[in-house]
């Protein structure tokens, strides 16, 4: 009774002023602050649905990854780790020194009771120098003593085994690459690799000749044994050199019929060499001589400092 007579005062109040609460104003808030606990409850229990849909959802969504997401990102995983592998081994591939040209084992007689072996070998590598370990089998089961040798970028030559013992018939021979080892040749500390080669490795052969053993160019009777085989070598280039090393292949009708080897030490810059050298294999016709120096011009050490 009490409470609806305070209501109906309420609604027969009139404001004074402006100022002033109006009767609608006045009920609004008396309603407020009577339903305060009520609506205090009502804002819980919204706040506490809105964090249940909240856990019902991201329950729901990590179940979902669990059973479905996870398998499928790891096999995205995977197929990406095997483009990016495929993608690496593409690219090493790509950057991959060429395998070196490699002819196959020759025999030649060597002279006083030797026997010389050979093998091509060519670098078609433009910025990759390649070292070799090597060695010829002969007959299946003996082999000549190991070497090491360098093959530059572009680089064509022999390697070679001369003045093998050897007392029996050979039957078979083959060349044995037991290691190579490649070197990638930092475009930072040489830029231009066919021009370095070129300013560091130049030299002009002129004047190769043989003279078979028991004739001199004057006609006479040479008194030293063996064929003669005579050239001059030129240093054209701006650099001393402790050793220059030369393979020389001996030819007849286009075809290598035997080798000599030779080393021009302590060769200076601008010097030129004559270079007298005998053969001791009988009976050999030579028409034409090639001259190889085959100097590792990335190797500091091969140089006279100045």
């Amino acid at each position: 009774m009490a409470q609806s007579s305070f209501d109906n005062k309420i609604k027969q109040f009139e404001a004074s002023s402006a100022d002033q609460f109006s009767s609608k104003e006045l009920s609004r808030s008396y309603w407020i602050v009577t339903h305060k606990i009520l609506l205090r409850n009502l804002m819980i229990m919204a706040l506490i649905a809105i964090d249940a849909i909240l856990i019902v959802y991201a329950v729901f969504q990590f179940g979902s990854y669990l059973f479905a997401g996870s398998p499928r990102e790891d096999a995205l995983v995977i197929a990406l780790a095997k483009r990016l592998q495929i993608s690496s081994v593409n690219r090493l591939q790509a950057t991959a020194p060429t395998p070196l040209v490699l002819g196959s084992a020759q025999t030649f007689d060597g002279g006083n009771g030797t026997v010389d072996f050979a093998a091509e070998v060519q670098n078609t590598n433009a910025n990759w120098y390649a070292t070799v370990h090597f060695n010829f089998t002969l007959d299946g089961d003996k082999t000549t003593d190991t070497q090491t040798t360098f093959v530059i970028p572009g680089e064509h030559k022999y390697l070679l085994a001369l003045g093998q013992k050897n007392t029996s018939v050979l039957t078979s021979t083959s060349l044995q690459v037991v290691d190579i080892s490649w070197t990638r040749i930092d475009p930072h500390v040489v830029a231009d690799i066919p021009n370095f080669i070129k300013s560091h490795a130049t030299f002009d052969i002129t004047g190769a000749t043989f003279t078979p053993q028991g004739v001199i160019s004057a006609g006479a009777v040479d008194t030293n044994p063996g064929n003669q085989i005579t050239f001059s070598i030129s240093n054209r280039t701006a650099f001393n050199f402790y050793e220059v090393p030369l393979q020389i292949l001996l030819m007849r009708g286009g075809n290598v019929i035997g080798f000599e080897y030779i080393t021009v030490k302590d060769f200076k810059t601008f010097e030129t060499r004559q270079i007298d050298l005998r053969n001791y294999v009988t009976g050999m016709t030579v028409d034409d001589i090639q001259i190889i120096p085959t100097v590792d011009v990335f190797d500091n050490n091969v140089y006279v400092s100045q």
